[in-house]
Formats: C-alpha cells, structure tokens, sequence
C-alpha cells in the first residue's frame, strides 16, 4: 500500500508543474532558467523527474519556481 501513495504524489506533482510551458504561470511572461536551489536536485531524484528553475524576467512579477525539462 505504501508504493500506490508515491505513486499518487507523482502524478500531482507532475500535474502541478505544468508540463514543459516555458511561460511564466503568473503572467505568461518570458522565463529565465537560474541556478538550482540545494534540494532542488534531491527532490528531483526522489520523484524521478528533471526539472529545471526558472525566473520570471517581467520586474513587476518576478515569479521564480521549477518547471519540467523536455
């Protein structure tokens, strides 16, 4: 049982990522990749996926946060 609830925060995770959309989710401006933050790379490894950081590059947004790699 314990295997299916991984499983299930994958999908949510995934799901929550928004695919390989190179937009800024706040205000579908450009995004910049930047440098990992320390548990960006662990997280990554424990849900088997390759993401990357992002920032947004509009100054009145500034939105930063992972997106998926293609």
């Amino acid at each position: 049982a314990g295997g299916a609830g991984w499983w299930v925060v994958r999908r949510i995770v995934l799901r929550s990522l928004g695919g390989d959309d190179r937009r800024c989710p706040n205000c579908s401006g450009e995004v910049a990749r930047v440098r990992r933050l320390n548990g960006d790379r662990l997280v990554d490894a424990l849900l088997a996926i390759d993401r990357g950081r992002y920032r947004c590059r509009n100054p009145e947004c500034r939105w930063e946060g992972m997106k998926l790699i293609a």
